[in-house]
Formats: C-alpha cells, structure tokens, sequence
C-alpha cells in the first residue's frame, strides 16, 4: 500500500471495519 497522493480525478479508498472490507469511491471536488 502506498500512502503517496495520486494523481487521479476519483480514486478507491479500502478500509477495514469489524472484519469487513469497505470499499468507497471518492471524488475530490
């Protein structure tokens, strides 16, 4: 895992929680 900024318009965020893998799509405005 890279915690470096990309650069791209939208990019996947992945976090754990409880045991279950979040996935969430963020558009930085």
């Amino acid at each position: 895992m890279s915690d470096q900024w990309m650069p791209h318009s939208r990019y996947t965020c992945q976090v754990t929680h409880e045991g279950n893998t979040v996935e969430k799509s963020v558009s930085p405005a």
